[in-house]
């Protein structure tokens, strides 16, 4: 019988290499899982609860959810969120291309706008590097 990571073996790669491999993402999935999914899990749980820090943690079910779709300023906010979605995201990808698309091109004063978008980036970067020199100053 073959082992199970001789299955979808690389040729080249040892079994050491693969242990190797699972101990250098065990750290990221340590933190995904403590900071990521277990939160979203609790968060799913407690959505079926009432509960507010004082009193103990009652299990309503549905209730909460059924108490939202009721509300009319649930429906307010979803549609307004929704159309700021819908409106905001494509314009700005497609002002965001068409920018790109003129700064691409050559032209006059292509150097200039250039420079005046990357110059935040590089500022800030500046001023970062000016600041930790300052506190590592002796």
């Amino acid at each position: 019988m073959v082992a199970g990571w001789q299955k979808r073996r690389i040729p080249g790669i040892t079994k050491k290499e693969w242990k190797a491999g699972y101990l250098f993402i065990l750290p990221n999935l340590i933190g995904f899982l403590i900071f990521t999914f277990l939160p979203v899990i609790a968060a799913l749980l407690l959505s079926f609860t009432e509960w507010d820090l004082l009193r103990p943690v009652r299990w309503v079910g549905l209730a909460n959810f059924a108490r939202l779709l009721a509300d009319e300023t649930f429906h307010k906010v979803m549609r307004n969120t929704v159309l700021f979605v819908l409106v905001t995201v494509p314009t700005r990808m497609i002002i965001a291309l068409l920018v790109a698309l003129l700064l691409n091109r050559k032209m006059k004063g292509t150097v200039f706008f250039r420079t005046a978008f990357f110059m935040p980036v590089v500022s800030s970067t500046v001023a970062i590097a000016l600041v930790w020199q300052w506190i590592f100053n002796a």
